[in-house]
């Protein structure tokens, strides 16, 4: 009896790693912005499951050589934001998502050189 209960014991701690891994981990895509010296206009594109969008998580990471802006947007609507990035970046935009697309708007103010990545995860049912 206490080696069928060890054993399930071990499993559920099992299970509970590989959740924890898997939840921890980013499962979305990445993509470079080209030239952080001059003004971009990256889009964000759920491919997968477009119409069960809720949620989108946004990493910026990287190195910039002077100020930056970032803001996200829906096609056509309103920017939100700015938040405004300098040095060493590691930035987190998200939240509430319902479209398939996100907008991210790059404005450098006096970026001189650098590299950024945006990894991204739209949230879906």
């Amino acid at each position: 009896m206490k080696k069928i209960l060890l054993i399930i014991f071990v499993i559920i701690l099992i299970l509970a790693a590989i959740f924890y891994i898997r939840s921890s981990s980013f499962q979305g895509q990445t993509i470079q912005v080209k030239d952080v010296t001059q003004k971009q206009i990256l889009t964000l594109v759920e491919k997968d499951r477009p119409q069960y969008v809720h949620g989108i998580s946004i990493l910026i990471t990287g190195y910039i050589d002077g100020t930056a802006t970032i803001q996200q947007a829906y096609e056509n609507k309103e920017m939100y934001g700015p938040s405004t990035i300098a040095g060493k970046v590691n930035l987190r935009l998200g939240g509430d998502w319902y479209g398939d697309k996100c907008l991210i708007t790059y404005q450098p103010l006096n970026v001189k050189s650098g590299k950024l990545q945006i990894k991204y995860d739209f949230r879906t049912l």
